[in-house]
């Protein structure tokens, strides 16, 4: 995960190195955000959800659902307010 010094944006990249049956979603906890801004969710070149800074940084993130051999995934935050 990358984020900038000021809070108004991160991107977080997932790899699969080792990928399993059964798969379980990964979840991840961001840091370096400001609590009470609003972040809107970027992936693959299509804006998603919004969320409170507080809600990426104490509850976290669960990427989607990743198929195929090494699968990864980026995701780019953007603070809007």
């Amino acid at each position: 995960m990358f984020a900038a010094k000021d809070g108004s944006e991160a991107l977080v990249n997932l790899v699969v190195t080792h990928v399993r049956p059964n798969y379980v979603p990964m979840h991840v906890r961001l840091r370096g955000l400001i609590p009470e801004a609003k972040y809107r969710e970027e992936v693959e070149g299509t804006e998603g959800r919004v969320y409170t800074g507080a809600a990426l940084m104490y509850g976290g993130y669960t990427f989607p659902a990743l198929w195929a051999d090494y699968p990864s995934c980026q995701v780019h935050f953007t603070r809007i307010d």
